[in-house]
């Protein structure tokens, strides 16, 4: 990206909690922009695709802008159902579809809150045709966001203190990564590469979101300096 679009990205994030319309807008400005890297290796135009922990829509607008049929499912019914052709409320460890239905799977942000991510992985590549695409992609938890509402607390301190100093200077209520309140499994770029290979992906490449450089491929950095990475993965 350029510097006026990181500067956009910057403020959007600052104010992606103010409303649900600056939240979808938040979600509509990374996807504008991953759409384009994803055109480098699949068209979505008049493709059936399944876009998993779809949220608030912003994604999936933007993918059927591109022409995409796009169903999105979400545990929670959305704020703004109109955005969506066709939504479905569901577990994405246990998705209500047929095998080998989707010639596009689109997952961005939920592997990491997700406790059993083999079981989800194995789904999605139940659900995906033989030789499609499945884009995957989080930010790896010892990078300075992939802490979330730890950061960057997660990134030199165990749990318990990094929990502590989450409560006291970041707001947070939680005690443990993944209770309830931070529904936060720790998720790095190896361990993601073991699970998809093992699921029965064959991984075509790795990118790091928005960025020419690519630290995802060097070993051991990668878990630090990949801020988002993204996975293209292929039945």
């Amino acid at each position: 990206m350029k510097v006026s679009e990181f500067a956009e990205f910057y403020r959007l994030i600052r104010q992606r909690t103010v409303s649900e319309k600056h939240y979808i807008r938040f979600q509509e400005f990374q996807a504008e922009r991953v759409v384009r890297g994803i055109a480098e290796t699949v068209g979505l135009k008049g493709k059936l695709m399944l876009d998993l922990g779809c949220g608030r829509g912003g994604y999936t607008k933007i993918f059927q802008k591109q022409g995409g049929i796009v169903v999105s499912l979400d545990m929670e019914h959305p704020p703004v159902p109109k955005l969506f052709r066709a939504f479905v409320q569901g577990d994405a460890t246990q998705l209500p579809f047929k095998d080998n239905t989707f010639d596009f799977v689109y997952s961005s942000s939920l592997i990491e809150h997700l406790p059993v991510p083999s079981k989800f992985l194995k789904e999605v590549c139940r659900v995906i045709k033989k030789g499609a695409v499945f884009y995957l992609s989080f930010p790896p938890f010892y990078t300075p966001v992939g802490g979330h509402q730890f950061k960057p607390y997660n990134m030199f301190l165990p749990e318990r203190a990094a929990t502590f100093m989450a409560r006291k200077f970041n707001n947070s209520r939680s005690y443990k990564y993944n209770d309830e309140r931070g529904k936060l499994y720790i998720m790095t770029i190896r361990k993601a590469r073991k699970l998809a290979k093992a699921a029965g992906f064959t991984i075509l490449k790795t990118k790091t979101r928005f960025l020419k450089i690519n630290p995802s491929r060097i070993p051991l950095l990668n878990e630090i300096l990949t801020w988002h990475v993204e996975f293209y993965l292929q039945k």
